[in-house]
């Protein structure tokens, strides 16, 4: 493992100098930031990694989703491994989110992970994916609300946690906007977690703030925003649209400015710590590419073995191309020169320079 990890740069040695500045009119102590769930970039490393070097700035996270499936399945199964207590330990507070397209599904994950001890799940009703659609899964839920009801009656009667869930305004129109703010009102959900598009607009155009707001006065649980939060403005814009809302989902915003949650909180840490979460991601992504023949123990504790010398130059582009993905996000304005890089030795090089 020597040649590959030779590879890595040590992380800076940057203080978390956290000074308070505490300002009631950008953030309530009553208010939440919540890390988004996005599958393949929100995941177990980058929350350990992220609380590590930016403590105190998001106050749990939905993980990304668990793919409800058929056939038989254990609480020690690898598909639970993201949100495994004993993997998350010393890391964001995590809710894990199920993706299914049966109530049957729902209530079977639901029952695993309460045996991993969790006393609450999210459903996921937002995704707009054509591969989600094609299932019955995601935001198609909202395309018929009779079979929606249905679907929540079902999992409210069996199921013995607390149940939030993840919608959009709408499948493809907001006609039946009211209607499905009567049917939430009907169950004891935890929190509404609500994107303002409708699914077949995916991420384009402007959040429906309209569309928001109806639902947010209407809706009797608690309601998150989240969309389109990708600066302090951003921030302050919809906490003064609506003052009512406490909670806040950073997805895309908290990748592309790690810094966003503390500057919104009115916190301030060096920005070398940028640097820091880089080459921490790239240790956590390095141990998970080199572990092999995995033997599962119970709550997700594992005995591992590594493998051999000669598969390094495989692991090391693979490392490259996951930091490359991550990169995207986070250095997006250095991209063109980060993805020329042809080594994982040259792409640390791009980014230690960036922050001479």
């Amino acid at each position: 493992m020597s040649g590959i990890s030779s590879v890595l740069l040590p992380a800076a040695n940057v203080s978390l100098e956290n000074t308070i500045t505490y300002n009631p009119s950008l953030f309530s102590f009553d208010d939440k930031l919540i890390l988004a769930p996005m599958q393949g970039l929100t995941s177990l490393f980058f929350r350990k990694a992220y609380h590590e070097c930016f403590p105190g700035c998001i106050d749990y996270a939905i993980s990304p989703f668990i793919s409800v499936t058929d056939g038989l399945i254990t609480s020690k199964s690898r598909k639970f491994r993201d949100v495994f207590p004993f993997e998350n330990k010393n890391s964001l507070e995590v809710v894990p989110q199920l993706l299914g397209s049966t109530s049957k599904g729902i209530i079977s994950y639901g029952a695993i992970l309460q045996e991993l001890g969790y006393r609450q799940f999210n459903i996921n009703c937002a995704c707009p994916t054509k591969c989600a659609i094609k299932h019955g899964r995601g935001s198609a839920l909202l395309k018929d609300l009779k079979r929606f009801d249905g679907f929540l009656n079902d999992i409210f009667k069996n199921v013995h946690q607390a149940v939030s869930i993840k919608i959009r305004i709408g499948f493809d129109s907001k006609a039946d906007i009211a209607s499905l703010a009567d049917l939430i009102n009907a169950y004891p959900l935890k929190y509404v977690v609500i994107h303002p598009r409708l699914a077949v607009n995916l991420y384009q155009g402007s959040p429906d703030y309209e569309a928001f707001g109806f639902l947010a006065e209407r809706l009797q649980c608690r309601v998150v925003y989240n969309g389109d939060i990708f600066s302090l403005d951003d921030f302050l814009q919809v906490k003064q649209r609506f003052p009512m809302i406490k909670d806040f989902m950073l997805g895309r915003g908290i990748l592309q400015n790690p810094l966003l949650a503390a500057e919104i909180r009115g916190l301030h840490f060096d920005k070398n710590m940028l640097k820091t979460l880089f080459f921490k991601l790239e240790d956590y992504y390095l141990k998970l590419f080199l572990e092999v023949g995995e033997t599962e123990r119970p709550f997700g504790e594992t005995e591992r073995r590594f493998i051999l010398p000669d598969r390094q130059d495989k692991i090391a582009k693979a490392l490259s191309d996951k930091m490359k993905e991550l990169c995207k996000y986070m250095f997006g304005n250095n991209f063109s020169s980060i993805a020329e890089a042809e080594s994982l030795s040259e792409l640390n090089a791009i980014v230690t320079r960036m922050f001479l």
